[in-house]
Order: structure tokens, then sequence, then C-alpha cells
């Protein structure tokens, strides 16, 4: 029975941290690596407390593991839970189990690459017919395969936010084009690990934001050709967006976990793995 003021949540978890095994979530310092031997030792913040917010450390769950995401993958194992939050838990004390080998600086790039690409088609508004965007995308997995340099990256993109500055008018959504450009930098990030779960939270943003736009344009458009009041326009208009907006929620978090799942199974469109390896090879 877990203490009082404790939960007891089943597992798997999983752990992000950088290339150096310091955390991206918490304060914890460099956490303990497992070896052939065993785990690595427990990890402990000694002040959580019972309520949600209390400073721990952070746990997921496969479903929420795209928006935490790092250089390193681990599974790992949680005790002294104080919070269960929407992706996974708040620790009190937690350890590495072993590492996920097929996770690495190389496959948070690819993966990065993955989600810009869901966002190319809010860059190319009223650029359709210029690949740039498209063939910058290429470039950054060519970096992560380490056949370009970062200078390479850098003029790609310099030529790409050229393109940009020449259509910023006329723009439908400019949120949802921020968003998409925003992942589309992420790949620019030093740290593989950030590139992945920038590139994962503002590409789901610009397509929520993206699709949520349309929805309300469409209804508003259909409704102006009845005799509704504006009062009535507005709220058919709020109703299609909030609509389109839970809709594209869900079809991009399941995407992007998907795609994950792949990634972790050991395969991407370059790399083709057995079907039957391990999830939790290493």
């Amino acid at each position: 029975m877990a203490p009082r003021g404790f939960h007891t949540v089943t597992g798997p978890f999983y752990k992000a941290l950088r290339a150096d095994f310091s955390s991206y979530q918490d304060g914890a310092g460099l956490w303990p690596a497992p070896s052939q031997r065993g785990p690595g030792a427990w990890t402990r913040v000694p002040d959580a407390k019972p309520v949600a917010g209390s400073g721990g450390l952070a746990l997921h769950h496969l479903s929420g593991l795209s928006r935490a995401l790092g250089t390193r993958l681990f599974i790992a194992e949680a005790e002294d839970i104080v919070a269960v939050t929407e992706f996974g838990v708040i620790a009190g004390r937690a350890r590495l189990l072993r590492p996920i080998a097929v996770w690495d600086a190389q496959a948070a790039r690819h993966f990065a690459a993955d989600c810009a690409e869901q966002v190319l088609d809010a860059l190319d508004w009223h650029v359709t017919d210029d690949d740039r965007p498209g063939a910058a995308i290429a470039v950054a997995r060519d970096f992560a395969d380490g056949l370009v340099s970062l200078d390479t990256m850098y003029r790609t993109w310099a030529d790409v936010h050229t393109l940009a500055r020449g259509h910023t008018c006329d723009i439908p959504c400019p949120e949802a084009w921020q968003a998409a450009w925003t992942a589309f930098d992420a790949l620019l990030e030093l740290d593989p690990g950030d590139a992945a779960r920038i590139a994962v939270q503002m590409a789901h943003e610009s397509a929520v934001l993206a699709a949520s736009w349309w929805a309300g344009w469409k209804a508003r458009m259909d409704a102006a050709w009845t005799a509704c009041t504006a009062a009535r326009v507005e709220e058919l208009r709020e109703a299609a967006a909030r609509a389109a907006s839970e809709q594209a929620d869900a079809d991009v978090r399941r995407w992007q976990a998907g795609r994950l799942e792949q990634y972790l199974h050991g395969w991407t469109d370059r790399v083709a793995a057995a079907p039957e390896q391990s999830l939790h090879r290493g």
C-alpha cells in the first residue's frame, strides 16, 4: 500500500535526459546511469509533497512521451508518486532502469523533422511553387546523419527566412503560421532533445490553430447566406472552431504518439528494423 498522500500508479515510466544525463525538467543534477549490472542509483527529491506542482521528478507514460523528449530516453522506475499528470507522474524518487538504445541524437533530429514536415502546408501559404521549406527539412535530415555541417544548415535557413519575409501579408491565420515557423526553426536547436520537443509542441499548436481558424471561417461564410443574426453567426463560428480544434488536437496527438512508437520499435522511413525488435532494447 502506498503511504498516505501518495499515489499508486503502474508503469512503465520513461525519462528523457540530455546527453550528459541532466534533466530538462527538474533540478536533480546528473542522473546516475544504469549499467549491465543493474539500474542506476535512486535520484531523490526529499521535500516533494503530495500536491500537484510541489516539485519532484517528472516521468512520463508512453502516451505523453512525445511532448517530453530528450537526447536520451530511459525506462525508469518511480516511487513516492506525489501527483498524477496528463502525461505521467511526479515522483519523490526515481531511478533509470535501462536505456532505449534505438533512440539517440540522430533519431531525435529525424523525429523533429517529421513533425516539422506536418506543418509545411502552413509555411507554403501562397508559395506552393517554392520548395525551399521542404528542401531545408531534407538538409536538416542530412545534418542528423552527419552529412552536412551546421553552417550549411544556417545558410539554408537564412534562404528560407528570406522567402518568408516576402510572403507575410495576407496570411489567413498568423498565429498558426508563426507556430509553424517555430516548429520549423526548432530543427536548428543545438540540443537534439530540444529540437524534438519544440517541434512536437509547436507543430501541434499550429495544426490546432489552423483547424480552428478554417472551421470558424467556413461556418461564418455558410451562415452569411442565411438570415442569422450577428450573434448567431458568431455562436456558429465559435462552435465550429471549438469542434475542429478538439478534433485536430486528438488527431495530432495520435499521429505524434504513433510516429514516436515507430521510432522506439527501431524503424524510420530511412532505416527499417525487424518487426519483432523489442521496444526496450538495451
